[in-house]
């Protein structure tokens, strides 16, 4: 091309200005490339799904070999949610998206469930210590994700629960760390109810409350021109959170 790319050593080469203004000006049209080949029918049985990286974890995967059993074929492709406003530029055919109450739906888009905000704890810290009003969640550490940092104040808002003082609060990054942390009886957690579902059906975890709605809808989205295999998708994943 006559122009230097990239700079620097080898073992960590970065972009020129030119290779700035080269990367920039390719990048939307290898999408364009990438969503045309889609629609053409190339990956008849590959089906990209894009979803919130707990859904992922803690709802969808555990529930992927039924589908799989169901539809051999079908080869299902997850990528979670990147960036600051949880989104990403490469096309899906289906994606897992929560809307506000004041959201529209989008044609196409296929209702999961309502969400609810709940408080789980091991049964064994039940077992030493009866929670029988919110006010007794006081003699425990609070745990929270980094993904949801105000959920123990939107369950409070939503149940009318007193704020205890001081809160002894314990913070992980995802749900997965923060769930198992409650799973081993370091305190209780506050999480939407359908990412410890499984955990309460095999009594892992219990909620010594009832859960509230937060007002949030998940649906999933399908991409205009889907093939058969993304519609096969939605339609299983609809059925399951049903169930």
């Amino acid at each position: 091309m006559g122009v230097a790319l990239f700079e620097g050593p080898r073992s960590r080469p970065t972009l020129t200005a030119a290779g700035r203004r080269l990367a920039e000006a390719l990048g939307p049209a290898l999408l364009r490339i990438e969503e045309a080949y889609r629609e053409g029918g190339a990956r008849e049985h590959e089906i990209a799904v894009r979803c919130f990286n707990g859904f992922a974890l803690r709802w969808l995967i555990p529930r992927l070999p039924r589908y799989q059993a169901r539809c051999p074929r079908d080869d299902v492709r997850l990528a979670t949610r990147e960036g600051a406003d949880g989104r990403s530029a490469s096309p899906v055919d289906v994606e897992i998206v929560a809307l506000r109450r004041e959201d529209a739906a989008r044609a196409g888009d296929r209702l999961l469930f309502e969400e609810e905000m709940t408080v789980v704890v091991s049964p064994r810290v039940l077992a030493r210590r009866p929670l029988r009003v919110c006010a007794d969640l006081a003699a425990l550490p609070e745990i929270s994700a980094r993904a949801r940092p105000e959920a123990w104040r939107q369950w409070r808002a939503l149940t009318g629960a007193p704020t205890p003082t001081p809160t002894r609060a314990r913070t992980f990054e995802h749900y997965a760390f923060a769930l198992e942390a409650a799973a081993a009886g370091q305190g209780a957690c506050a999480a939407p109810r359908h990412l410890v579902i499984d955990d309460l059906e095999h009594g892992r975890l219990v909620e010594p409350f009832a859960p509230a709605a937060t007002g949030l809808r998940y649906v999933a989205r399908l991409r205009p021109n889907a093939n058969a295999a993304a519609r096969r998708f939605v339609a299983w994943i609809v059925r399951e959170a049903k169930a």
